[in-house]
């Protein structure tokens, strides 16, 4: 049996990852998050203090960007999840 440690810390405790997974010692972290309000996509490795990642309330967290897009479109419904204009200029399509 496998068990999994969740430790959720306020993004002004660490920086460039909200969520910390420990499996068994080793630690996971995600890449991007995923503002459920406005479809935004960050990308926390890149955050820059234009993001306002400190003033996201409702959040999900995932590995990859694509994983953002399908869930901003499957799971929340938002029709035109964007990358951010200042961490993911690349894929700021507004």
């Amino acid at each position: 049996m496998n068990f999994y440690f969740i430790h959720k810390l306020p993004l002004t405790t660490i920086s460039q990852f909200d969520i910390i997974i420990s499996r068994g010692g080793d630690y996971m972290s995600k890449n991007f998050l995923l503002n459920i309000n406005t479809g935004e996509i960050h990308n926390l490795s890149k955050q820059t203090p234009q993001c306002q990642i400190n003033e996201i309330k409702n959040y999900e967290l995932f590995d990859t960007y694509e994983e953002c897009m399908i869930e901003a479109i499957f799971k929340y419904e938002i029709s035109k999840p964007n990358g951010c204009h200042y961490c993911l200029p690349a894929l700021d399509v507004e």
